[in-house]
């Protein structure tokens, strides 16, 4: 192991660190300034319906490998401004918890299909311009990552975040 920027790795952080800054540029720049308050939409999360919107959005993030990365690149930064003018909204609740508790799997698997998306354009790059043959394991690795944690997320924000939001 030649370190944790060894080559797998770089692409994670590079993306991981332009959502962050998405993410920051959001919460600085929040051109909204609304308070937040409990509404009836918390009641009304069905699992399926939560799972079949963020299936499509990783979806739409993998398959933008196939168009330049033009579809990865605007859905991940519209999705990176508005999670962080959505913490600079709820910083002074107690929804940020239950914000962050679903968020971050939620992130993570946004990041996993950009990663794949990546990986689907070098793919096609080198298949039909430079006629190398690569490997198409991380483009499926990586996005049945993303599956996994949008999963993951959605039963948190359907099982779990319901729960805590009725408590607070």
């Amino acid at each position: 192991m030649r370190g944790i920027l060894n080559k797998k790795w770089r692409l994670f952080f590079a993306v991981t660190l332009f959502y962050l800054l998405l993410i920051i540029t959001g919460y600085l720049i929040n051109p909204v300034r609304l308070p937040i308050t409990e509404t009836n939409f918390v009641e009304n999360l069905q699992f399926s319906v939560i799972l079949y919107h963020n299936l499509r959005i990783i979806i739409l993030i993998s398959a933008g490998g196939l168009f330049l990365l033009i579809p990865t690149i605007l859905v991940f930064m519209w999705n990176g401004f508005l999670t962080g003018v959505l913490i600079s909204q709820m910083q002074k609740t107690n929804w940020i918890i239950i914000l962050l508790l679903h968020g971050v799997p939620e992130i993570i698997g946004q990041i996993c299909a950009s990663i794949s998306a990546v990986y689907l354009f070098k793919w096609l790059i080198n298949k039909f311009f430079r006629n190398k043959k690569l490997s198409f394991k991380y483009i499926l690795n990586w996005f049945l990552l993303s599956i996994f944690f949008t999963l993951l997320s959605a039963i948190i924000e359907c099982k779990i975040s319901v729960k805590l939001i009725h408590s607070f």
